[in-house]
């Protein structure tokens, strides 16, 4: 099975990197479309515990995450591929690598791995 991991974050760039990996599974039958976005973790004693709660800033990135996600179930609806959604907690770049990494631990083989973030919306692509 071809599994494709991408990493959006809801910018114009990281939704093009969504349609470019949903390009690529739709020519393999049987491939899956990993979606996953990242949210920053709340860092303690930051400015914007000074007006926010670090519980109320888990739950704006809780709900950022869920709207990403939505975004992209709506763009994929009709896929002829398996799709996967997921959001997690962490800096964007090593978080993408340590789930790759557990993806080829999981029993797939060797896929492309895309990512779009917002940081300059900088392209990693294996493709």
């Amino acid at each position: 099975m071809r599994r494709i991991l991408v990493a959006i974050d809801g910018s114009d760039g990281s939704l093009r990197a969504l349609d470019f990996a949903a390009q690529q599974a739709s020519y393999a039958p049987t491939a899956e479309l990993h979606v996953l976005t990242i949210q920053p973790a709340a860092a303690a004693n930051t400015a914007w515990e000074i007006y926010v709660s670090a519980e109320r800033l888990q739950q704006i990135a809780a709900e950022r995450s869920s709207q990403i996600l939505a975004t992209a179930a709506e763009r994929l609806q009709g896929a002829s591929f398996s799709l996967e959604l997921e959001q997690l907690i962490g800096e964007p770049a090593e978080t993408i690598a340590h789930r790759e990494q557990r993806t080829r631990h999981e029993g797939y083989e060797e896929q492309p791995t895309l990512s779009a973030v917002d940081h300059g919306d900088s392209w990693r692509s294996n493709v």
